[in-house]
């Protein structure tokens, strides 16, 4: 039998239960942050299907604000460097992996 987890309690470590991250019936607030990291998730998936990502496949690449700012095969050593490169907090950089062979 799988293991359980109790999802009723605060563990402490930034774990939000989850009948505190919405209520039924209303909409989800997101901040201007989340609704940035969304659009670049829309944008990398438009260019992605435009082929702009190509030159890519088989590595990770860093989105912020919809510009690509890197690319690495190593997703994190990626995200560091343009953190460092940048001072954007790895937080908000969104990555995502490029694999044109997926679909194919």
């Amino acid at each position: 039998m799988p293991q359980t987890a109790d999802l009723t309690g605060d563990t402490g470590v930034g774990f939000i239960p989850p009948q505190r991250l919405a209520i039924p019936g209303q909409p989800l607030e997101l901040g201007p942050e989340s609704m940035a990291i969304i659009a670049d998730e829309v944008w990398i998936d438009e260019q992605y299907n435009a082929g702009a990502f190509d030159d890519y496949s088989g590595e990770y690449i860093a989105v912020v604000d919809k510009k690509l700012l890197g690319h690495n095969k190593i997703v994190q050593e990626l995200r560091e460097a343009v953190s460092r490169a940048t001072g954007i907090r790895m937080g908000r950089i969104v990555t995502d992996f490029i694999d044109r062979n997926l679909y194919l």
